[in-house]
């Protein structure tokens, strides 16, 4: 094939791309298409056409890089430093500044509106709602005055907020999942990128047996529903840097952003294991009702009560709580979340041989290569992960920690991609200090199913001295 026909099915492909694409906007918006089943398949046809494309023999050409592409000289932080600051950047022009971070918001902008629509159809499939100031999201795809509009590069438009690509996939993303745990175990779904509430509705059935033929189908009277409300919440964080540090410093961006992910990562751990789930807080695993819903079984919280605790005597309780998790659940939970303290004191205890009683492996859902968190174990037969978001400053002589047994498969987690701002307040000039600030978008469901969550507490899990 000449270059010249490649050229022309080039084209007529991203033409048939492009078309795709639009059906399935247009599905969403409730117009043009009639089903949920055509919008699928206009996505799928999209997908399709997307690998054709990257599948034909790529014409001879030279392709000039993206302004803060992986290997390019430019910084993304320093261009918004230098667009915004009464202070000079040594070696950068404001106004080509300006321009790249507006081709970059205009670049951000192209695939944006397929990542929301694909955001909104992956929580519908969940059964989850967007909640938008009073306004739904229905998990048919339907919608009713909700709020649309699509980014561009105009300043405000939320592109310019964005972080180079190769900075989330590269450095942020394998970062922050590398940190928690939860992250790791339930990878988050995309967020949409509009809406206050996510809610996820419920329904219970209970009668299900045998029928005698031509008898009274078994029903569960009434089918109870009830629904599971999850706020979006704002991660954010915010740090100073010197204006030498940034003139001089090596790997700006890359410094920045993962640092940004540890801390991200470390905030998200801590709401899903301890968060209250009111006001500006998701609700976490060990605050989780026990009380039963709708024939929904809670949480299961069980003790250790020893004046002198021992491994043997702990890992029989954690052993008791797996037990009554997987009889409440009717699966057997995946993994075991405690505090990399809690985990040196039972891997340092000896049998009566001088072996250790922590034996090597991963447990029995082992999963990828362990990392700093884990999985380490097994204990009772599942994998230990290490999280210093469960606390130990519980009981009544706030001296105690705890041991959480869970599902993560069960778990619905959301987060936006991060934004990314730099700003100079006005006394900035006379101190020559520059303000880094980011935040991402998060909700979660870890009570989707409240009985695959087992938390263990008591006097058996007094911090053990010199851990």
């Amino acid at each position: 094939m000449s270059d010249k026909q490649l050229k022309t099915l080039r084209k007529k492909l991203k033409q048939d791309r492009d078309d795709a694409l639009n059906a399935a906007l247009i599905s969403a918006n409730g117009t043009g298409i009639a089903s949920e089943a055509e919008g699928e398949f206009a996505l799928e046809r999209f997908a399709q056409l997307d690998r054709r494309l990257e599948a034909l023999p790529k014409v001879p050409r030279i392709r000039e890089p993206g302004p803060y592409d992986r290997n390019s000289p430019h910084s993304y932080i320093l261009d918004k430093l230098a667009a915004t600051s009464p202070m000079p950047v040594p070696g950068i022009d404001p106004r080509a500044a300006q321009a790249r971070l507006a081709q970059h918001a205009q670049d951000v902008a192209v695939g944006r509106r397929a990542k929301d629509e694909l955001a909104h159809r992956s929580a519908a499939r969940r059964g989850v709602q967007v909640r938008d100031g009073g306004t739904i999201v229905r998990p048919d795809g339907s919608t009713k005055n909700v709020r649309t509009g699509d980014l561009s590069s105009a300043t405000g438009s939320g592109g310019e907020f964005a972080p180079p690509a190769w900075l989330l996939d590269e450095v942020w993303t394998p970062v922050a999942r590398g940190a928690s745990p939860f992250l790791t175990l339930s990878p988050p779904t995309p967020l949409p990128q509009y809406g206050f509430e996510l809610v996820l509705s419920r329904l219970a059935f209970g009668a299900v047996a045998s029928q005698v033929e031509n008898s009274t189908v078994a029903q569960d009277p009434g089918a109870p529903t009830d629904s599971l409300t999850s706020p979006v919440i704002t991660l954010t964080g915010q740090a100073t840097a010197s204006q030498q540090w940034l003139d001089r410093g090596h790997s700006v961006d890359e410094v920045v952003a993962t640092e940004a992910a540890l801390s991200f990562a470390e905030a998200f751990q801590d709401q899903l294991t301890t968060g209250s789930g009111t006001g500006a807080n998701l609700l976490g695993v060990m605050n989780v009702s026990t009380s039963s819903v709708d024939g929904i079984p809670g949480a299961i919280n069980t003790s250790y009560t020893s004046a002198s605790p021992t491994v043997a005597g702990l890992v029989t309780a954690i052993g008791q709580t797996i037990g009554q998790v997987a009889d409440a659940r009717r699966l057997m939970p995946e993994a075991i979340i405690m505090r990399g303290s809690r985990y040196a004191w039972i891997a340092s205890e000896a049998d009566s041989n001088g072996d250790p009683i922590q034996r090597p492996g991963t447990g029995l859902r082992p999963k990828d290569s362990s990392g700093p968190f884990g999985p380490f174990g097994p204990v009772a037969g599942l994998p230990v992960y290490t999280a210093d978001a469960v606390p130990n400053d519980l009981g009544s002589g706030t001296d105690q920690d705890a041991v959480v047994v869970c599902r993560p498969s069960d778990f619905l987690l959301f987060c936006s991609e991060p934004s990314l701002d730099v700003w100079v307040e006005p006394d900035g000039a006379n101190t020559m200090t520059v303000n880094i600030g980011w935040r991402v978008y998060c909700s979660a469901f870890v009570n989707q199913y409240p009985s695959n969550i087992g938390v263990l507490t008591g006097t058996g899990l007094v911090v053990p001295s010199g851990f």
